[in-house]
């Protein structure tokens, strides 16, 4: 088991965003901040829940010995879950409002590979989210 999965040492993280449209993009960033800091939270997007069209997960690689957050801005999550978890990170974000079966079958399969669960609200859905 990963070294890092028992973070619960600290009260509160402060983890810079990687938000990148390519490749390209995503290296530079990631080279930014190399040496700075031990956990990153990557922003990935389809182009339809988020405007915003990001790097593909193809075009990710695993950032050795870093705490990886990932903030799927998708709308169907079932569809991204496995290559999610292909990578390994500490945390697989998703959001309430996503299509698909978000809170049973994504959750448990995040559960089964040791990957933390993170639940994102838009403003609007607020805390009506059940």
């Amino acid at each position: 088991m990963r070294s890092w999965m028992n973070c619960h040492e600290y009260d509160s993280v402060i983890a810079p965003a990687i938000l990148a449209e390519n490749a390209a993009q995503y290296k530079e960033q990631v080279d930014r901040i190399t040496g700075f800091v031990e956990r990153v939270h990557i922003d990935i997007s389809d182009g339809e829940f988020a405007l915003t069209l990001t790097v593909g997960i193809p075009e990710l690689w695993a950032l050795e010995g870093w705490m990886i957050d990932i903030h799927a801005m998708v709308n169907d999550v079932a569809e991204y879950v496995s290559r999610l978890i292909a990578l390994l990170p500490y945390m697989i974000i998703v959001h309430a409002e996503a299509t698909g079966d978000v809170k049973t079958a994504l959750m448990h399969s995040l559960r089964q590979a040791g990957i933390m669960a993170g639940l994102a609200l838009l403003k609007p859905t607020g805390s009506a989210y059940g």
